[in-house]
């Protein structure tokens, strides 16, 4: 956005600047704009320069990602989605532990997830499986076959796109093959940090963020993971991202539900 400086004011001891300008439609929505206005007009403001040019890049920054998360959701829902939105993980975690009782629930890896306390919520009224959690006397493996005909499946996503594409990376298989067929229900957990303003954008988050992020945590030979910056489409035996998978619509056959949360969650 842009804006123009109009009035230059001193005051007894500190100079101040007194602002009063008009934003440009860029990037920005009208309701957005009228915002940042009337906060203006009605507090004058009059106050330090530095102080005031931050105030306005963190309300926009925070408004922009307000208008990712409302202009996501709605795209979501044209396309076949339920969608809740939330403004923290707890509040999220809350909502997902009073929808989901006394049935069976798998888990795909997620650091999402992890942060959630998801697991720990379901766990006492659910028949719970995730292989991050071996508290049945299960192999991973075992575990992850039974998630794959849960009647409740939970998965983050790697990327997702404002017009609602939804992408995930996997080096097993399991959370990719759990999404798209076996269960009743499949819910997304999704934090802000997830979203990409297409679908260029959120492949190429999907590769080059959450893929590299996770290939750090499980430590491998990488090239990914010894530069720390991009994928790279190695070659090596230990590469983890092996196979992708992309909604463009929520599959048949399953209800989907994309629990969007206005918080920076997981990779």
């Amino acid at each position: 956005p842009s804006f123009s400086l109009v009035l230059f004011e001193n005051t007894t001891n500190h100079r101040h600047l007194v602002f009063k300008f008009r934003l440009n439609l860029i990037c920005l929505s009208q309701r957005i704009c009228n915002e940042i206005n009337q906060k203006i007009y009605k507090n004058k403001f009059s106050l330090n320069f530095e102080k005031f040019i931050n105030f306005l890049i963190e309300f926009v920054k925070f408004e922009r990602l307000k208008m990712d998360i409302e202009k996501t959701a709605k795209n979501l829902e044209k396309l076949g989605y339920k969608v809740s939105v939330f403004e923290n993980k707890e509040k999220a975690t809350q909502y997902l532990n009073s929808q989901i009782n006394g049935v069976s629930v798998g888990f795909g890896g997620s650091m999402s997830i992890k942060e959630m306390g998801l697991y720990e919520a379901l766990n006492s009224h659910n028949d719970t499986y995730w292989h991050w959690v071996l508290d049945k006397n299960l192999s991973a493996d075992e575990t992850r076959k039974i998630a794959l005909t849960t009647d409740i499946y939970i998965s983050s996503v790697n990327g997702i796109s404002q017009s609602g594409q939804i992408i995930n990376i996997d080096g097993t298989g399991n959370r990719i093959g759990a999404l798209c067929y076996g269960h009743k229900k499949v819910y997304f957990v999704v934090g802000k940090n997830k979203i990409a303003p297409d679908f260029d954008s959120a492949m190429s988050r999907a590769r080059n963020v959450a893929a590299v992020k996770n290939a750090n945590r499980f430590g491998v030979k990488t090239p990914c993971v010894k530069n720390g910056d991009k994928c790279y489409d190695c070659k090596s035996k230990e590469r983890i991202c092996r196979g992708f998978s992309v909604f463009y619509y929520p599959p048949n056959g399953c209800e989907y539900e994309v629990v969007l949360i206005d918080e920076n969650l997981g990779f």
